[in-house]
């Protein structure tokens, strides 16, 4: 692994000891080139919701209590 995240959060990932084994695992795997295109192609076809379609997340693992997401509309 060449310790070169493209972005702040990459290479953040690869130096946490949390995650690390993880990154470097991804990054030695022989298909990563061919897993990381499909994922480019999936992430482009996502279709983004806007105005009141979708919602701004306080966290992106959950979506907002009911009382949050009206505070955004």
């Amino acid at each position: 692994m060449l310790h070169r995240g493209i972005l702040r959060f990459d290479q953040e990932l690869a130096l946490d000891n949390l995650t690390n084994s993880t990154v470097a695992a991804i990054a030695d795997s022989s298909d990563f080139t061919v897993k990381f295109g499909e994922a480019m192609v999936k992430l482009g076809a996502t279709e983004v919701l806007t105005g009141t379609q979708g919602e701004i997340r306080k966290s992106c693992r959950a979506v907002n209590a009911p009382y949050l997401t009206s505070v955004f509309n």
